[in-house]
């Protein structure tokens, strides 16, 4: 898991434009993670899950 409010994804709050933090994470499996963002914005707090699926990279 991702400790709180540490990193971010670069992702900004669809409805204020602040920054949005990872609040916490959690893996399901070894290529799929789920992981839950919240508003930097104190007045907003808008939260979003973002599913994150990884597969193979291969280099020709």
């Amino acid at each position: 898991m991702v400790a709180d409010g540490l990193y971010g994804l670069g992702e900004k709050c669809p409805k204020c434009e602040s920054d949005m933090r990872v609040r916490t994470s959690r893996r399901v499996s070894e290529s799929f993670k789920i992981i839950y963002l919240r508003c930097t914005n104190r007045k907003c707090s808008t939260g979003q899950k973002v599913e994150l699926s990884v597969s193979p990279f291969y280099e020709e």
